[in-house]
């Protein structure tokens, strides 16, 4: 991967609230909202930056102490359990979760 194309990622840390989180910018082509699935990068070194950020935050969330008591009390806070909202006409996502 060059550098041109580490350029593209945003990254976030607070290690004082244990918040982290990254964004990978991609360049605009065409109008906003539209989808151009063919230029998703599926080479295998965009696969595997894929795949190293999935375990980066999988491994992060490992290591939180913070546990549910019970199964029950879980589920009540799955994401399954909110409403999505459509967004595709004005982003570049499908939906979002929005919360008050």
């Amino acid at each position: 991967m060059g550098s041109s194309s580490c350029r593209r990622w945003s990254t976030i840390i607070c290690p004082s609230t244990a918040f982290s989180g990254t964004r990978r910018r991609t360049p605009s082509s065409g109008p906003r909202g539209r989808h151009k699935y063919d230029n998703i990068p599926h080479s295998s070194p965009a696969i595997e930056v894929g795949q190293y950020f999935g375990n980066f935050f999988v491994n992060q969330a490992r290591l939180s102490s913070q546990k549910f008591f019970s199964t029950e009390e879980e589920k009540t806070h799955l994401i399954y359990n909110y409403e999505p909202t459509d967004v595709s006409g004005f982003t570049g996502f499908n939906q979002v979760y929005l919360f008050s």
